[in-house]
C-alpha cells in the first residue's frame, strides 16, 4: 500500500529537529541534559519501577480522575513545605 502524495507534504515534527540537533552535539563531544520531549537522560529509581509493576499486576493501568487519585493530596501536602514551586497545587487541588 501506498501513501498519499499529499503526505508527502506534512513537515517533520519540530521535535525530532532538535533530536538530530543534540545527536550532532553529543557526537562532537558537548555534554547535553535531555530535557527536549520530557524524556530525562537518567535510570528510573528502583521504587518506581518497582510501582509500575504493581500497577501493571493489579491492572491499574486507565487514567486516574483529573485533579489525581483521591487520598494521594494529603500526605504529599504535608511533605511540602511553602514557599515552593508547588505551592500553587496545594491551593488548587488540596
Amino acid at each position: 500500500m501506498k501513501p498519499a502524495t499529499r503526505c508527502e507534504q506534512i513537515k517533520p515534527f519540530i521535535v525530532m529537529d532538535v533530536m538530530e540537533r543534540i545527536h550532532q552535539m553529543e557526537a562532537a563531544g558537548i555534554d547535553v541534559v535531555h530535557m527536549e520531549i520530557g524524556e530525562p537522560d537518567f535510570d528510573v529509581p528502583e521504587c518506581v519501577n518497582r510501582a509500575t509493576r504493581e500497577a501493571l499486576e493489579c491492572h491499574a493501568t486507565s487514567y486516574t480522575h483529573s485533579l489525581g487519585i483521591s487520598g494521594c493530596g494529603k500526605p504529599l501536602r504535608n511533605t511540602i513545605k511553602p514557599p515552593t514551586a508547588l505551592q500553587w497545587i496545594r491551593v488548587r487541588f488540596w
